[in-house]
């Protein structure tokens, strides 16, 4: 029942989305250069899987070594819009709308944290 759902709410979400999608993904193609990128993540039984987002440029960092984004990447950033193609992997069956939020697979690995099993 919840993969169901899953896959009836991240089809419905597609197609009201899509001119957004369609125009955020234009937008950034033309400021960054590319338009999506791969993020690793261990999902359920530490299979790794990449979670798709649309990719900020970053330009620079800040005192405090934070990254910096301006412009579009910023916006995006700000408004989170930049990760709304997580749908597609909710659609894939990598993640689901209800549940823990996978972790970075880089972050695990710098914490030293086996993966889950």
């Amino acid at each position: 029942m919840t993969r169901f759902s899953d896959i009836l709410g991240s089809g419905t979400l597609l197609s009201l989305l899509a001119p957004l999608l369609l125009m955020v993904s234009i937008a950034v193609r033309i400021s960054v250069g590319r338009t999506f990128e791969g993020v690793p993540h261990l999902g359920k039984d530490g299979e790794r899987f990449l979670m798709l987002r649309f990719s900020v440029e970053i330009a620079g960092r800040d005192r405090m070594g934070r990254p910096q984004r301006r412009g579009l990447s910023a916006f995006l950033f700000r408004t989170s819009i930049h990760v709304l193609p997580n749908i597609i992997s909710i659609l894939r069956g990598d993640i689901g709308f209800v549940g823990p939020r996978p972790i970075p697979v880089s972050f695990r690995e710098a914490q030293q944290i086996p993966p889950c099993r």
